[in-house]
């Protein structure tokens, strides 16, 4: 939640919301109360306002997430050390009853690719005519192989449905999870913070990488 940290300076403790004018324009600021319900019987965070003093501006407070299904990135584990950003997003997924390491989610593809290895170990299943080429960023062209259709893929006990393009060549993964995949999931991938989260059974899953 982000809170100007220009605060009125009487606020009635009844109001959640209230707005101030200034002399350049309306800020508008959201308050609420200590004993509100959304805190869920927590009080509020104080965080610390760099360059400013508390005579000047009162203290800010991050509201804790009102529920399990707010997702939030906390900047200070940034410092933390953590992969560079060469190392792809690596988790581990099944398809039917086979388990695919080396499984990459990459929003920068449109479509998600099986490679032909993993293709055969499925036991080479029926496959659809594909008639696009693949094109890579040297300009490069692939002719798939086909699309493997209707494609249980399984993570943390949530299964999609979904088409995944097979493709012949060396590849240095099994499966790639592109942007088709993340909208199905309606997920949320940071390689930032090199984390997945997604909605499931009413909670949100937390995968670090």
């Amino acid at each position: 939640m982000a809170v100007d940290p220009i605060l009125p300076s009487e606020v009635p403790s009844s109001n959640d919301t209230v707005t101030e004018e200034n002399k350049d324009n309306t800020v508008q600021i959201l308050f609420v109360s200590i004993d509100s319900d959304e805190h869920g019987g927590n009080l509020p965070i104080p965080l610390p306002q760099e360059g400013s003093s508390s005579e000047s501006y009162p203290t800010v407070y991050s509201v804790p997430p009102p529920s399990n299904l707010v997702v939030f990135f906390d900047w200070n584990q940034l410092g933390r050390p953590r992969l560079p950003s060469s190392v792809p997003f690596r988790i581990i997924t099944q398809i039917y009853k086979v388990v695919m390491v080396d499984t990459i989610i990459d929003e920068g593809d449109s479509v998600s690719i099986l490679s032909s290895t993993a293709w055969k170990a499925l036991g080479s299943p029926f496959l659809l005519l594909e008639m696009r080429n693949l094109t890579g960023f040297d300009k490069g062209t692939n002719r798939p192989l086909g699309i493997l259709p209707n494609v249980p893929i399984t993570l943390r006990r949530k299964i999609i449905q979904m088409n995944v393009m097979v493709v012949q060549g060396p590849l240095d993964y099994n499966l790639l999870l592109g942007r088709d995949y993340i909208y199905c999931m309606g997920a949320i991938v940071s390689s930032l913070f090199r984390v997945m989260c997604f909605p499931h059974e009413g909670r949100v899953v937390k995968l670090i990488n």
